[in-house]
């Protein structure tokens, strides 16, 4: 069986997530910071009426880098709470086979394992590393984000 992914670049690395949660890629105008949101939280934007978290996965990965400078988001839907992931790049969409998704490896990374569903290699020179958006934030973190938020 074949799925399809939205890929990204985050510090030069291909990412990608399950098409079914995407429900949208953004170019953001306007953030809103909000006091005392966690630090992976860069702050908030109004979408159609409704006000969605925007995550920097560069501080939820721990990477070096501060933040994410570019002004390019992926609205995903995860346990039933629409958040904006800000990322350096939008590649593409990939149809990949089951069978060539292999679990994640044992890294010695800033990125704990569980955020990962699995691998695939596209090409001799390309690996996706394939998000678990249900994995990246508990459903606590998740309603807290949304109470801050309203």
């Amino acid at each position: 069986m074949k799925k399809k992914f939205v890929t990204f670049l985050l510090q030069n690395q291909l990412y990608g997530i399950d098409i079914m949660q995407v429900k949208g890629i953004e170019k953001l105008d306007n953030i809103f910071i909000i006091p005392n949101m966690p630090p992976t939280i860069r702050g908030v934007f109004k979408l159609r009426n409704s006000i969605i978290p925007i995550v920097d996965l560069k501080k939820r990965f721990k990477f070096d880098e501060d933040s994410t400078k570019s002004d390019i988001i992926i609205l995903v839907e995860t346990h039933g709470m629409n958040i904006a992931i800000l990322i350096d790049r939008v590649k593409m969409v990939y149809e990949i086979d089951d069978s060539t998704i292999q679990p994640p490896p044992v890294l010695n990374s800033s990125i704990n394992k569980e955020y990962l569903s699995g691998v695939s290699q596209l090409d001799k020179d390309t690996i996706l590393m394939i998000i678990n958006i249900d994995k990246l934030f508990s459903k606590d973190e998740l309603q807290a984000f949304s109470v801050s938020s309203n």
